[in-house]
């Protein structure tokens, strides 16, 4: 190591990689984030058929398909109008991609035109999900959704070089599931943004958000973006919304626990990109460690799609018990400082700070060893 300020002569060649390619629908940046929104990006495959759309929120490992039949381009748009996109990719340019343009001034980036075969696009998701087929996605019968949501991993694969493990299923809806609203009643209505300065305050949105958590703030703005039109599930969330309302004591208290959880989703996408630190570590150990109480509430309510909620949630106790024996509360921001893991918690790890923290010391000793060693 050179100690004149001059940089070091090497005569081997120095490793570099792209460890990852950030693109406007890929950003896990807290600061150009809004926790209450999802950051969405979109693939969609055109044919002669219809068009597949393919919709994915890395940060959360949110992942959705649909199919639109037919060559409309006004059902096209509607469809891409549902959503909140940061980036578009497609397999060919035509009106609907100059459409998105001018509406939502995004241009839409061109993939590979290999990619978009059914056959590689329907591996990529088999190999992604560890899958033998697609009958458990309800896939089989939906290629143009197939090429789409495969040309999506395989562009994501690329740009992000990581597993994705954070994306653990596949979703299908149909354009039955939710209420239809094209550009102008979606704008009109001022669902999540007004008219004027294009600001959540003054939406509906901002009327109804009370939520707690960031994840809360995103389902409801998905809410509001997809109305729903089958009555048994409308009646299903109000038989929930009633149980809140008649039991003000357990949902001020459900209320009150749901106010320490932090931004899990977004955390645990932090943890597959391996970009998370010491203090989004923490705040899963913190969040965790309610859920058990949360879980009690929620059985308790009268109400079946309540208890289910109840029901279905893992506590994950053995993460959290792993991170409260692994991770040091006092750990610095920054990886790069260290002191990351409990002492205690592994030898190796105990043994090499400890060699970082004396090495000075112990090379001095060395150094008077020797020397009494060798009678100088």
């Amino acid at each position: 190591m050179r100690t004149d300020g001059k940089p070091q002569i090497r005569k081997n060649l120095v490793k570099r990689d792209v460890i990852r390619v950030i693109t406007p629908g890929t950003v896990f940046d807290d600061k150009s984030l809004d926790e209450g929104k999802n950051n969405y990006i979109m693939c969609l495959y055109f044919d002669n058929e219809g068009v597949g759309a393919a919709v994915c929120d890395v940060t959360t490992g949110v992942f959705l398909t649909t199919e639109v039949k037919g060559n409309e381009d006004n059902k096209i748009i509607d469809e891409i109008a549902k959503y909140s996109h940061s980036q578009i990719v497609v397999n060919a340019e035509n009106n609907v991609t100059e459409a998105v343009y001018g509406i939502f001034d995004l241009k839409c980036e061109k993939y590979y035109d290999w990619a978009f075969g059914k056959d590689n696009a329907e591996l990529k998701i088999c190999n992604h999900l560890s899958l033998h087929n697609l009958s458990g996605l309800g896939l089989s019968d939906k290629p143009l959704s197939v090429c789409s949501s495969g040309v999506l991993l395989e562009y994501l694969y690329e740009t992000q070089k990581n597993n994705l493990s954070n994306i653990r299923n596949i979703k299908y809806y149909s354009d039955s599931s939710f209420m239809i609203l094209d550009i102008s009643s979606r704008k009109n209505l001022e669902l999540t943004s007004t008219l004027r300065d294009k600001s959540k305050k003054g939406s509906l949105l901002w009327v109804l958000d009370k939520t707690k958590t960031a994840a809360g703030a995103r389902l409801l703005r998905r809410w509001l973006e997809q109305p729903l039109i089958d009555e048994k599930e409308i009646i299903k969330r109000q038989d929930g919304v009633e149980a809140f309302r008649n039991n003000v004591i357990d949902r001020e208290e459900l209320r009150e626990y749901l106010n320490t959880i932090h931004d899990i989703e977004r955390i645990m996408g932090k943890v597959v990109y391996m970009s998370a630190n010491a203090k989004d570590l923490n705040s899963l150990k913190s969040s965790f460690k309610n859920l058990p109480h949360i879980k009690s509430l929620l059985e308790g309510f009268s109400s079946d799609y309540v208890n289910s909620l109840g029901e279905e949630l893992d506590l994950l106790s053995d993460v959290y018990d792993l991170l409260d024996r692994a991770i040091d509360e006092e750990a610095p921001f920054s990886l790069r400082e260290g002191c990351l893991i409990k002492k205690g918690y592994d030898a190796e790890v105990d043994k090499l700070n400890e060699a970082k923290e004396n090495g000075s010391k112990w090379v001095a000793q060395l150094e008077t060893d020797e020397k009494e060693k060798n009678g100088n």
